[in-house]
């Protein structure tokens, strides 16, 4: 998911949101897909793709705090805008990869 097209309305929730362009790299690097609503895609970051930042050592420890907080929505290689992470998206990301 490294290189994707972001769009405008992407880059104003960036900014919005306070989501710093190492966050955004370190959530398109290291990001799990899951599946969103309409046809589009979620990456966040989950345990295994944090411990995989931290292992790597090539973002700061607050950066890889920072970006487990936030998401992306994507479809297909563009970008559609990013948020702040909810305990209900949790809960579903939970769900889907089949833990309650």
């Amino acid at each position: 998911m490294v290189n994707l097209i972001t769009t405008t309305h992407a880059n104003k929730r960036c900014q919005q949101r306070g989501i710093s362009s190492d966050v955004s790299d370190c959530v398109r690097r290291y990001g799990e897909e899951c599946y969103s609503t309409k046809g589009c895609l979620r990456y966040q970051l989950n345990k295994r793709s944090l411990q995989d930042a931290f292992s790597e050592g090539y973002y700061s420890k607050q950066t890889i705090e920072k970006a487990s907080k936030v998401y992306v929505i994507a479809s297909g290689e563009i970008e559609i805008t990013w948020a702040h992470r909810t305990r209900k998206h949790f809960r579903d990301f939970q769900q889907q990869r089949g833990h309650e």
